[in-house]
């Protein structure tokens, strides 16, 4: 009798002991896309994306204006998924056995990086709207991604906290929606010690402000390919001048070439894109009517 008891004494502890491990397991998938996720009452919106399905997490019901606008932006947009496969090819050829690693920037629900990450790519995101933020970081988990690194801030001249409605000078006063992180990419490379294959650049003609920080590490390690878009008047509300942009890529060595799109009709609802490539070089850049481009891309290229 003793015997059995000693044995159903060992067996309990055995089990409390499984118990305690299994408890204190890590997660079979680690992921740093790890975050806290929208209430349960999110659905899984199937937004259609270079041939593929990728799920994107959006509020039901209706989710907040800036989500709606970036839904249609990014899963409607004939320009994003232009140019998408032009990155995409990009950083195969110019990265070891297709492995390369892409930092993109106003990353909104996610379509783009995630679209990267499904090529089994290393990708770091921002997305300064907290809300936006946590629909990407929780698409990029519902794929299991294991590489893809999601920042909720603002690539910026900066490491600081800014509110998102200019009207409020005290911080104090600023709602937590409405809360900006801003970071340089100079301290996110030095921290992270990255070396991107390619930047991503969509920050409504803060491309030189963002870059500026990293200038002299740029240098140092170049990333084989920046994209960016080209807005002119993006470029003159922030007070950049479009020459200093141009002029900051070729004194890091790199070729730019400009995608210039044209509308062609097509099958469907949405306009076929058409691209016109030229080479920008210093003494060219007024020759090119970039008044007449309202999503003009640059793409810059290193080594020459």
């Amino acid at each position: 009798m003793a015997r059995l008891h000693l044995k159903h004494v060992v067996l309990s502890i055995l089990v409390l002991a499984g118990i305690y491990i299994l408890s204190r397991k890590p997660q079979s998938r680690p992921t740093p896309t790890s975050s806290k996720c929208p209430p349960p009452n999110s659905r899984l919106l199937q937004a259609k994306w270079k041939q593929q399905r990728i799920p994107i997490l959006i509020q039901d019901p209706a989710p907040p204006k800036s989500a709606s606008e970036s839904l249609s932006k990014e899963a409607s947009s004939p320009f994003e998924s232009a140019y998408l496969s032009d990155m995409i090819g990009a950083v195969r050829a110019s990265s070891n056995e297709g492995k390369g690693l892409v930092l993109t920037t106003g990353s909104g629900l996610g379509s783009v990086p995630i679209s990267f990450a499904l090529e089994g790519f290393h990708v770091h995101a921002f997305e300064q709207d907290p809300f936006l933020f946590s629909l990407m970081a929780c698409s990029a988990a519902a794929n299991n991604f294991s590489s893809f690194y999601p920042n909720n801030a603002a690539l910026s001249t900066s490491n600081s906290i800014k509110c998102a409605d200019p009207s409020i000078k005290d911080m104090s006063q600023c709602p937590a929606h409405k809360t900006i992180k801003t970071i340089t990419l100079a301290s996110y490379l030095l921290e992270t010690s990255i070396k991107p294959t390619l930047l991503h650049l969509d920050v409504s003609g803060q491309e030189l402000l963002t870059l500026s920080s990293a200038k002299d590490i740029l240098a140092k390690a170049p990333p084989n390919h920046i994209y960016s878009r080209f807005i002119l008047a993006d470029m003159k509300t922030n007070n950049v001048n479009p020459q200093d942009y141009l002029d900051f890529l070729l004194d890091l060595g790199y070729t730019i070439r400009a995608h210039l799109p044209t509308r062609i009709p097509g099958p469907g609802r949405l306009p076929q894109i058409k691209w016109k490539d030229l080479i920008i070089e210093r003494n060219n850049y007024y020759m090119i009517d970039f008044q007449e481009y309202d999503n003009a891309m640059i793409h810059a290229v290193f080594p020459k």
